[in-house]
């Protein structure tokens, strides 16, 4: 999980390193971005209003 993923770039090169895994990139803005990897999401949604994912579902949550 990347909450507040910008660009998307450090989702989609974790989806890339890592195949098997599914990276999830939540922003309030659309990403822009073109070849992502099928393991690889982005969704529109703010961090104040909450996120969109179970609590105990997360293995790694990226943010700065």
């Amino acid at each position: 999980m990347d909450v507040g993923t910008g660009s998307g770039l450090w989702a989609k090169e974790v989806a890339e390193e890592f195949p098997s895994a599914k990276v999830v990139g939540t922003d309030i803005a659309n990403v822009k971005l073109t070849n992502v990897p099928s393991n690889c999401e982005f969704k529109v949604e703010s961090l104040l209003d909450g996120l969109s994912f179970a609590t105990d579902s997360v293995d790694l949550l990226h943010c700065r």
